[in-house]
């Protein structure tokens, strides 16, 4: 087996490559980011290179162009060594240039989501107790004398138990140094977790939402509830592929593939919590518990259990109740007897996330029909009142968040988010960052800019209801591609010093299609399975439905039609949920009940799922 030295550009990092594995999987081994929202699978046509031998004399170094990179490959591009990574194998010392639109920017992530008020009743609490020291006539063992006088002072507590590990460590010296007056840590009223020197001991608890591409946390003060210090992250996994089921594939495909994924988001959390409390000014030994929300794959990946039967027929998931886990069992570090709590699941792609959003929007104790949509790589639905509550999940594809355009990308700064188009068929477009910077460019489309760029070509006819491009209609932006197909450029390349346009494509409405249409379908069962013809109120929660235009939204039919004033954005409502369960254990029984109560619906399996489906293919409006 070969090795080879790799030198990436413009960052100067170095590494050794085998002959036997692809230049993307080297680069996932070795941390070094490269867009694959496939991950890996060759079909995407993101993980561009351009590849240069460090001997120019040499002309076999590496593997000859596949079908797949002669399809996603530009001419120009060929002539000039681009590569896909997930295609390329090197057999000789190489440059690896990183062009910028290859890289992953760090994404414009949502923290915050309505701020719903919440009693105090967290999970881990601190007990003051003053005890007895031993003598000839009273002596019981150090461990019994404190859970005596802890269940004789606080008649809420209940039979006690203990951390083990309690016994081995400073137990009976920190009793006796403090003159038997200590701070306990009880959890759930039952089980002690620690013992402290008694005085001004503070507790704290944070808040997870996990998601499959961004990681949000929320740090408290498990006393007074207060909320001290918001942090984000991407999910570093992200170079393994968008979406949970390229996760699941490279944890089949690789001997340690679901530890190593483990430990990347293990690693991210760390970080996060030490970010939290840097900005709050707090030592981690005081973080006694975590909540976490994430979707049920990523909460089997940090577990270290295998996602293998999420990912296939009929979607079982190994575990979706609620768990608590030892942070250091997985090397997540706070206090050394701190936890993680998972909230629980309703199935296989409707995990906990989603019930973390109906325990913050309560749409399961009002009379109100409410319609709650979490849009990302997977949509999650829910559809009902306080009577009664149907869900389903929906393939909305990377579509949606801009990844697997054409031209698309996350909302990061450079990014296309609004898109008008006037009556000469020239757009007008908003770029993120660059109000506070004017020197950035646009770089893609992230997937608010893809539902306004829709439905702007809709409105000016430039595309028609079936979603084909209008051929009828001449103007320099509306042009044909190499294999025929149409495109509309929404900016040269020329116009800011770029070789490359940035397009909206035939595949890039086609796919924008499919995605509308599986989320329109899986409202339409919901609601035939409740028997409602209308709702009286739209959700939209996480970052994609904070940010669209909801008008465009209305008018691609991405949502049945409704007034827009029933319409509300929730935010972050998940990192929400997972907040008030943090400070609130009954918002834990809560989300068990809704988890085992409502009505998950496997839309695809219902017999009018293609009737609906290919009847939602269709753009409602046009000006075609």
């Amino acid at each position: 087996m070969g090795q080879y030295k790799i030198i990436f550009q413009p960052s100067g990092r170095r590494c050794q490559i085998n002959d036997n594995e692809t230049l993307l999987e080297t680069m996932q081994h070795h941390g070094i980011d490269l867009l694959s929202p496939c991950g890996g699978a060759g079909v995407c046509g993101k993980c561009k290179v351009r590849i240069e031998p460090v001997d120019s004399d040499n002309i076999k170094y590496m593997n000859p162009l596949t079908q797949n990179e002669k399809k996603a490959l530009s001419l120009y591009e060929i002539r000039e060594n681009f590569r896909l990574a997930c295609n390329t194998k090197i057999c000789a010392d190489v440059k690896v240039f990183i062009p910028v639109q290859s890289t992953i920017s760090k994404q414009v992530i949502l923290k915050n989501g309505l701020n719903h008020a919440v009693a105090i009743k967290p999970a881990v609490k601190i007990y003051s107790i003053s005890m007895p020291k031993p003598t000839l006539t009273d002596h019981r063992a150090d461990i019994s004398r404190l859970c005596d006088e802890l269940l004789k002072a606080y008649p809420e507590l209940i039979k006690l138990e203990f951390e083990f590990s309690l016994l081995t460590g400073d137990l009976s010296t920190i009793l006796r140094k403090n003159k038997w007056q200590v701070d306990v840590v009880i959890k759930n009223e039952s089980k002690i977790i620690d013992v402290l020197p008694v005085g001004e001991n503070d507790i704290y608890g944070i808040a997870i939402d996990l998601g499959t591409t961004t990681i949000v946390g929320k740090l408290c003060d498990l006393k007074t509830g207060k909320l001290l210090a918001q942090s984000s992250s991407m999910n570093s996994q992200v170079r393994y592929g968008d979406d949970v089921i390229s996760r699941i594939s490279y944890q089949m495909q690789h001997k340690n593939g679901l530890k190593e994924l483990q430990q990347i988001v293990v690693n991210d959390m760390n970080v996060l919590i030490e970010n939290l409390c840097s900005t709050a000014g707090i030592d981690k030994k005081h973080i006694y518990e975590i909540v976490l929300a994430g979707n049920v794959v990523m909460e089997h990946l940090i577990l270290g259990i295998n996602p293998e039967y999420i990912g296939k027929t009929p979607f079982v998931a190994t575990i979706t109740q609620s768990i608590e886990v030892l942070a250091e069992k997985i090397g997540i570090k706070i206090a050394k007897y701190g936890y993680l709590y998972f909230l629980a699941a309703e199935a296989g792609f409707v995990g906990a996330d989603n019930v973390a959003v109906l325990i913050a929007e309560e749409p399961h104790k009002k009379n109100e029909i409410s319609l709650t949509i979490d849009i990302g790589t997977n949509g999650e639905i829910d559809f009902g009142n306080n009577e009664k509550m149907f869900s389903t999940s929906c393939a909305t594809g990377p579509a949606l968040e801009g990844a697997q355009l054409s031209c698309g990308m996350r909302a990061a700064p450079g990014a296309i988010e609004a898109i008008d188009i006037d009556d000469n068929y020239n757009p007008k477009i908003k770029i993120i960052g660059q109000n506070d910077d004017e020197s950035i460019k646009a770089t893609g489309i992230c997937g608010s800019g893809i539902i306004d760029g829709i439905a702007a070509l809709l409105k000016s006819g430039l595309l028609k209801k079936d979603g084909s491009f209008n051929r009828k209609i001449s103007s320099d932006r509306l042009r044909k591609r190499e294999n025929n197909s149409m495109e509309y450029v929404i900016v040269f390349g020329k116009e800011q010093n770029s070789s490359e346009d940035i397009v909206i494509s035939q595949k890039d409405v086609r796919a924008v299609q499919l995605a509308k249409a599986a989320l329109y379908t899986g409202i339409r069962i919901l609601m035939k399975k409740s028997d409602c013809a209308a709702f009286d109120k739209v959700i939209l929660a996480g970052a994609f439905g904070s940010y669209i235009n909801k008008t465009s939204a209305l008018y691609i039919g991405l949502l049945p039609f409704c007034d827009e004033k029933i319409i509300q954005t929730v935010g972050n409502a998940a990192g929400e949920g997972a907040r008030m369960a943090l400070m609130n254990i009954d918002k834990r029984r809560e989300a068990e009940k809704i988890a085992s109560d409502i009505n998950f619906v496997e839309a695809a399996d219902e017999s009018d799922f293609q009737e609906e489906f290919f009847a939602a293919l269709n753009f409602p409006n046009s000006g075609a």
